[in-house]
This record gives structure tokens, C-alpha cells and sequence, in this order.
């Protein structure tokens, strides 16, 4: 991932608002990043452009070999769907409240026909430690346990890059380092790209590098 000289304006109505302002930052593959700061820090402005969601309005953005300011929607759509997991910080919107826990995983799989989907899913709620819960609902599991649910959906299909967006912001210290430990342990037994974004500084306690 490289990304040179980038700036996000927003419009708002006080006027324009830049939540980056001549970011430079290079990411290699496979590397585990924690990027810290205070909130409205232009943290999530970050992930958004890499994530192929919002658009830099100045600078360059690469992320493998793809020019991300100069890619049609179309193509961005792709890269999205092929290539990026996401952790949102409110796991509630992560999983879907009527699916049992395996099929929340297993359901962009499934979608994709990918034939051991459910093969898949279990395998990964064994990882994060919830393999007698494959019939629970969301309902039924603690915020820690909501939130590790929505980490092994994420990279259930493997993606490059993994993007976690504050994914601790509604947890207690254990939980919170729990799931920063997790995001860790899966990017690297994956062999995925991965950056977690906080404000909270332990992040940096799990990761290969902080900024």
C-alpha cells in the first residue's frame, strides 16, 4: 500500500473541513499496522479511501498495483468485493440478527458459491473460540463475543487487506484487548494486510508497527 501526499476535504456547512491533510504512509505486504489517534483524527477518512469508498481529493493511492483515485466505480466494486474485509466498531451492524452464528460467517461464501462455505465458518468460530455456539444469535452473545463473530466473518473470504475501523470502541479493557490480539492472530495466520485503526493505544501492543 502506498499512499503519497493525501488529502479528504469535506464539505460541510461552516465550509471545507480536511480530515487528511498530505498523508504519506507505506504499508507492506502482509504487515500488521496499528494507526492511533484521537477521534476526528481522519482515521476512518483513511480506511474509506483504501476500502475504495470515498475518494482522495488530492495525492495518490495504490494499493496492489490498483491506482485507487483513478479506478471506475465499477472497478472499485470489484476490488471491494474481491479484495477488502472490514470490521466495523458497532459489531451489531456486523451481523445479521436472525442467522445463526455460522451462517452470519458463512454467508458472503455462500453467496459467492464457494462450495466448503459452511466448512469454512466453522473453522474459523473454532478459532476465535466459539465452536459450541454455532446455532447462537447474535442475541445471545456478549459484545466481546459479538465482535469476534464479525472478525471471522471478515476474512472468511480471504481477503488482501483487512480494515478494522475502532473495533474496540464498545468493549471493556479484556474484551477490547481480546479482539485487538484476534484481528492480529487471524491477519498473519491468513497472511493478510491488515489496519486497525483506534484511539486507544494498546492497539499498538498486538501489531508489527504503529503510527
Amino acid at each position: 500500500i502506498e499512499l503519497r501526499d493525501v488529502f479528504r476535504v469535506h464539505s460541510t456547512p461552516e465550509g471545507d473541513a480536511a480530515a487528511l491533510q498530505g498523508l504519506t504512509l507505506s504499508v507492506n505486504r502482509a504487515e500488521v499496522l496499528a494507526v492511533l489517534g484521537p477521534s476526528g483524527a481522519g482515521k476512518t477518512s483513511l480506511l474509506r479511501i483504501l476500502a475504495g469508498l470515498d475518494r482522495p481529493s488530492a495525492g495518490s493511492v495504490r494499493v496492489f498495483d490498483l491506482d485507487l483515485a483513478h479506478t471506475s466505480r465499477r472497478a472499485l466494486a470489484a476490488y471491494r468485493t474481491a479484495t477488502i474485509g472490514y470490521v466495523e466498531q458497532r459489531f451489531a451492524d456486523s451481523l445479521e440478527p436472525d442467522l445463526a452464528l455460522a451462517e452470519s460467517v458463512s454467508l458472503r461464501l455462500r453467496f459467492d458459491g464457494v462450495p466448503d462455505a459452511r466448512a469454512r465458518a466453522h473453522e474459523l468460530l473454532e478459532r476465535v473460540g466459539l465452536a459450541e455456539r454455532l446455532t447462537a444469535r447474535p442475541e445471545e452473545l456478549s459484545g466481546g463475543e459479538q465482535q469476534r463473530v464479525a472478525v471471522a466473518a471478515a476474512v472468511a473470504h480471504r481477503p488482501r487487506l483487512l480494515l478494522a475501523d475502532e473495533p474496540t470502541g464498545e468493549l471493556d479493557r479484556e474484551n477490547a484487548e481480546a479482539v485487538f490480539a484476534l484481528v492480529a492472530e487471524l491477519a498473519r495466520a491468513e497472511e493478510t494486510t491488515a489496519i486497525v485503526v483506534s484511539h486507544d493505544p494498546r492497539a499498538a501492543d498486538f501489531v508489527d508497527r504503529a503510527v
